[in-house]
């Protein structure tokens, strides 16, 4: 049984965590930002590949919620959820565009290249 939809998206459900995964996730955050310390700029992306039903959605999920406590910019997109349409790449770049929004805020950019980055970014949609 799930127990995810009984929780809020700010609770974490670690402790409906079957595998104890949590430690990995841990492990994973941990390794990754030591490694990406002395370079701030530098983007991350993560593949994890498992076989059908081994809780690859549940691991993400609670994972993304610690790292979003920890203050790390973090974007899900389920492939599965928006497989609607010719183009999966707009609903992929609206997601992203989305969970990004609260973060440009907190971007010391001059107006001039935010003003840019807004016009690409609604050319590359419009595209």
């Amino acid at each position: 049984m799930t127990h995810e939809a009984e929780l809020g998206e700010n609770e974490s459900s670690w402790s409906f965590d079957e595998f104890e995964r949590k430690p990995l996730a841990e492990y994973l955050t941990a390794s990754i930002s030591s490694r990406f310390q002395a370079v701030e700029d530098e983007s991350r992306t993560v593949a994890l590949d498992a076989v059908w039903g081994a809780g690859k959605t549940f691991f993400v999920r609670e994972w993304i919620k610690d790292l979003k406590e920890q203050g790390h910019p973090c974007v899900y997109f389920d492939a599965w959820q928006n497989d609607i349409g010719d183009e999966p790449s707009v609903a992929l770049m609206a997601t992203i565009l989305d969970g990004l929004e609260g973060w440009k805020k907190k971007l010391p950019v001059k107006e001039s290249a935010s003003t840019k980055a807004r016009e690409l970014t609604e050319s590359a949609v419009r595209s």
